[in-house]
C-alpha cells in the first residue's frame, strides 16, 4: 500500500506571491507597498484589516487571477515521479469567500502544469487540512498554521521568507529538489519521523 502525500498548491507548486504582485499592480499601481516576507503581502500597506480584505477579495475574484500563476522550479518533474511512488493528493485552501472561481481554475492550473494528476481523485480543496493528518501521512506546505497542526505525520515545511522562524516541522526544504532527494531516495519513509523524535 502507497503512503499518503498531500501537497499544498500556492507557493509550493505555483508561484502565488510573484502572480498576487503582479495582478495587484494591474489592479492597483504601486500605491500600496507589498511584502513578500510575511504570509499576508498587504502586512506593511498600514491599512486597517478590512481595507485589505477588500483588495484580496477583489485580486482573488479577478478572472484568471489563479490561472496565470508560473509553476515553482522543478516541481512538475519531481511531482510526477512522487506521483509513481505515493498515493499523492493535492491538498489546498479555497479563498475564505468560497469562491468557486478559485477552485474552478485551480482545477485548470493544475491540468495545464500537471496533467498526470486526476482532478476527480487527486484533489482536495478544504481548509482544515490537518483533518487528513494520521500515522504514516505526509504533508508538504508554506502555511505555519497548516504545519503546526499536522502532529502524527510528517510535516515537511517549503521554505518561505515568512515560515523561517518556525521550527517545528519534521524536515525543511528549500526548493523541489530538496523534496525529490528527501522523498524519492528515501522512499520507506514511514519510519523517518519515529527516527527524529
Amino acid at each position: 500500500m502507497k503512503q499518503k502525500l498531500f501537497v499544498d498548491m500556492d507557493n509550493v507548486l505555483a508561484d502565488f506571491n510573484a502572480g498576487f504582485e503582479k495582478v495587484y499592480s494591474q489592479l492597483y499601481g504601486n500605491k500600496i507597498r507589498i511584502s513578500l516576507e510575511h504570509y499576508d503581502v498587504l502586512h506593511d500597506s498600514g491599512l486597517p484589516q478590512k481595507e485589505k480584505q477588500k483588495i484580496y477579495d477583489t485580486v482573488f475574484c479577478t478572472p484568471g487571477f489563479w490561472i496565470q500563476f508560473n509553476p515553482i522550479p522543478n516541481s512538475i518533474e519531481v511531482m510526477e515521479e512522487l506521483n509513481q511512488k505515493f498515493d499523492l493528493f493535492i491538498c489546498s485552501k479555497p479563498t475564505n469567500k468560497g469562491d468557486m472561481n478559485c477552485t474552478r481554475e485551480k482545477l485548470l492550473w493544475l491540468d495545464s502544469h500537471f496533467p498526470f494528476l486526476c482532478p476527480t481523485k487527486q484533489v482536495i480543496f478544504m481548509s482544515e487540512k490537518h483533518l487528513l493528518d494520521g500515522n504514516n501521512r505526509i504533508l508538504i506546505d508554506d502555511s505555519v498554521d497548516h504545519l503546526e497542526k499536522w502532529s502524527k505525520g510528517v510535516a515537511i515545511k517549503f521554505f518561505q521568507p515568512y515560515n523561517q522562524d518556525f521550527m517545528d516541522a519534521d524536515f525543511d526544504v528549500a526548493d523541489w529538489l530538496e523534496i525529490g532527494s528527501l522523498l524519492l531516495d528515501n522512499y520507506e519513509f514511514s519510519t523517518v519521523k519515529e527516527a527524529t523524535n
